[in-house]
């Protein structure tokens, strides 16, 4: 997608740009940069404004319009796919949290009825649509997710839905259309996202956390650069260098701005360009626009790296964490998962509330994410495209 607003710039180069001018304009004058915080949350605004309804419309045009048949197939082999991405997560974060220090210190059990009672009646609420409108309201993407599946399912046994499904269609082409628009301002976004957080983190308190961000990074690019391109390049035809050059194309822009969401429409645009290769398959687009709303709402595999903050928190205050509570923590972040990065802060802290940690530690998470977050959308946005 070549989108040029500056002359003849390119997106590429004008992000480019945004960034360098962002970091030095972030180092150069410091705690003044606060003043394009109005900026980066209008365009954020902006990109909330659009992400709920696509996430509505999209599954429930996606599922909606395929016929069960094919609805079983993209279960019987996307299932599997997501659980083998979810675990090799899993693996890579249990492996690195092997190298914390074990701390010395009492179990931290989460095994009290009232505080499970509690914690399901949360997770509940997290899942369960049972207001969507005050779902929309309180951006709780999980729950509006799981509502656009549960209204695709039913139109998916209704005979003569074409006119439907069009209807359904529009819409999600119009806020398609309103994302390529907030794509041309993204070096905006950028440069403002950036100079803020190079220009008010603090980085003798970051220091103190150079454990957890150093390992946090080198998560991310260890999946994003080697893992995923590897398994990709041995089971499709694609050389590695093909899988670097598509991730490129399509998580730049989310990486550089920390707004998965604005992956959608380099992944339209590629799964456009695939389907005109596949003429000859009948299905491809119709399958391409089903997997893309399902894999970008439940599979955000990105936001599950954030498990690894609780694992450095149990080092940082000697709380650790044992296997019975790792296998809860595991499955927590199922629901985690499902989503927009947007989601990551409520989730932690969630987490540190149900896992006894001091209040303290969601401070010490907003102050990295500044810099975690974007490896954290970069992570979702290639694990979307790889789907």
């Amino acid at each position: 997608m070549k989108i040029s607003i500056f002359g003849r710039l390119s997106l590429g180069y004008q992000i480019l740009i945004a960034v360098i001018l962002g970091i030095f304009t972030g180092l150069f004058f410091g705690p003044l940069c606060s003043a394009l915080i109005p900026v980066a949350t209008a365009f954020n605004m902006l990109i909330q404004m659009v992400i709920l309804p696509y996430i509505l419309f999209s599954l429930i045009h996606g599922i909606g319009s395929i016929s069960i048949n094919i609805g079983k197939k993209l279960l019987k082999y996307g299932l599997p796919c997501l659980i083998a991405i979810w675990a090799l997560v899993m693996f890579v974060l249990f492996a690195v949290q092997q190298l914390i220090p074990d701390p010395n210190a009492s179990s931290i059990f989460i095994s009290a009825a009232t505080t499970g009672i509690k914690l399901s009646q949360e997770i509940l609420q997290i899942l369960v649509p049972e207001n969507p409108i005050y779902d929309f309201a309180n951006n709780i993407v999980p729950a509006i997710a799981v509502f656009g599946l549960i209204v695709g399912f039913a139109l998916m046994q209704i005979p003569n839905k074409q006119s439907l499904c069009d209807v359904v269609d529009k819409m999600n082409k119009v806020i398609e259309k309103i994302l390529s628009w907030l794509v041309i301002i993204s070096p905006i976004g950028a440069f403002a996202h950036l100079a803020i957080a190079f220009g008010t983190i603090r980085f003798e308190n970051l220091y103190k956390l150079e454990f957890y961000v150093v390992c946090f990074i080198t998560i991310s690019l260890f999946v994003t650069f080697w893992i995923l391109p590897l398994l990709l390049s041995g089971l499709t035809s694609l050389s590695y260098r093909d899988v670097l050059k598509i991730f490129g194309s399509v998580c730049l822009v989310p990486f550089v701005t920390a707004l998965s969401t604005l992956a959608i429409p380099f992944l339209n645009n590629y799964l456009l360009r695939l389907s005109k290769k596949h003429e000859t398959h009948e299905h491809f687009h119709e399958n391409s626009q089903t997997v893309l709303p399902l894999a970008f709402s439940f599979g955000q595999a990105g936001n599950c790296v954030i498990l690894f903050f609780i694992f450095f928190l149990t080092f940082y205050y000697r709380h650790p964490i044992e296997g019975a509570e790792k296998v809860i923590l595991s499955f927590l972040s199922l629901p985690i998962s499902i989503g927009t990065s947007y989601n990551s802060i409520s989730a932690i802290a969630f987490l540190i509330e149900q896992f006894k940690f001091p209040p303290e530690a969601l401070e010490l998470y907003t102050e990295t994410s500044s810099i975690t977050a974007n490896f954290q959308v970069l992570m979702s946005a290639i694990m979307e495209s790889s789907r």
